[in-house]
């Protein structure tokens, strides 16, 4: 799975929840163009792509022309303070 994000919070989650699905992580330079995001995504035979809200369009196209699933990855997913599987205590 192709992934493009700058050095924030959201692209340590995404990293490391690619690896918990059992894939393989394909980082990519944020600054990479569209032939070298078209020939990563070849190259490495991508099954998706996840990219930084930010970011250009090259891998959005990129993923769209190979028809290949892309995510827009945004700020505010990280930390939550109320956590899912956490159960509530029952009042008195």
């Amino acid at each position: 799975m192709l992934l493009a994000a700058p050095s924030v919070p959201e692209f340590v989650v995404a990293y490391l929840g690619i690896q918990a699905a059992g894939c393989v992580v394909v980082p990519v330079n944020t600054m990479s163009t569209r032939a070298e995001v078209d020939y990563v995504l070849g190259d490495a035979a991508c099954s998706s792509a996840i990219a930084w809200h930010a970011l250009g369009p090259a891998v959005a196209e990129a993923a769209t022309e190979l028809d290949i699933p892309f995510w827009t990855l945004t700020p505010g997913r990280v930390g939550h303070r109320r956590d899912p599987c956490r159960r509530r205590r029952p009042g008195p």
